[in-house]
């Protein structure tokens, strides 16, 4: 349908431009024209004389180097968020006179400039044969999956759809798939549902004979009451460390100034 519009825009400027009837418009209004860029037709507007409008093989250009941008913000490990995306294929210059894309179209336009980039809801790039660990990793889908009433595998999965639509490893996973890429939670056959993985020595799982707190939220409210009484903080944010960690999730970590040294390898130890 794109290319019998396109053919029928190209027959009327033909048209147009070699009749002599005194009656036809004085200007030719502009016609879309075809330029192809590494196997991918593009269909920009033909620019009229005296515009100022790019010539339709600048956009052309144009969107092929968006094209070759994304490629690369697809490749990285890990994968660049919303921010990057957007800061790395606006400073792709664009020609002069064109109005600027908005940034749904602008990640749109550099996916489908180049095989193997798709996009997500959230204007990330990602490659569409991403692996299951990545992906589950990435999206954060174990998050707030309760103990006691779990998740189905298909609701599981339609987390990470969410995320990265058309992803290709998600086609018939299977639980063997699940628990091989290292996923925290464990199957019930009897109830047919995936359950956050019991831990020894974390949360509520704490034996009775423990001296310390036997729930993450008791440890929260413990370590506020030393806050409050000027002992150590510190205690506060491992508390919540522990609770993001029991639900499969994860805690931003703001820091002011420069990043102290050591930070990113004591937290992974930690």
């Amino acid at each position: 349908m794109v290319r019998a519009a396109v053919e029928a825009e190209i027959r009327k400027r033909d048209d147009e431009s070699g009749t002599d009837d005194p009656g036809s418009p004085a200007e030719v209004p502009a016609r879309p024209a075809v330029q192809r860029r590494g196997g991918r037709i593009v269909v920009p507007m033909e620019d009229r004389p005296g515009a100022d409008d790019p010539t339709p093989a600048e956009p052309a250009d144009y969107a092929a180097a968006l094209g070759e941008t994304a490629a690369d913000l697809a490749r990285r490990e890990p994968l660049p968020g919303r921010t990057t995306v957007l800061r790395e294929l606006r400073a792709v210059p664009a020609p002069d006179g064109m109005a600027p894309l908005a940034g749904t179209r602008l990640v749109e336009l550099a996916a489908s400039m180049v095989g193997g980039v798709a996009f997500s809801p959230r204007l990330e790039l990602f490659p569409p044969d991403l692996g299951l660990c990545h992906a589950l990793r990435i999206s954060q889908a174990p998050a707030g999956v309760r103990p006691e009433s779990g998740i189905p595998l298909d609701d599981l999965l339609s987390r990470v759809r969410a995320r990265f639509p058309g992803l290709a490893v998600l086609d018939g996973t299977t639980y063997v798939e699940l628990a091989e890429a290292g996923f925290p939670l464990d199957r019930d056959p009897g109830r047919r549902r995936l359950f956050p993985r019991a831990e020894e020595g974390c949360g509520s799982r704490l034996g009775p004979s423990s001296s310390v707190p036997t729930s993450t939220g008791s440890l929260y409210a413990a370590a506020q009451g030393r806050v409050a009484e000027g002992r150590d903080p510190r205690e506060v944010l491992s508390a919540r460390l522990t609770e993001a960690h029991r639900l499969g999730g994860f805690l931003t970590l703001t820091l002011k100034g420069a990043d102290p040294p050591g930070v990113a390898d004591a937290l992974a130890v930690r």
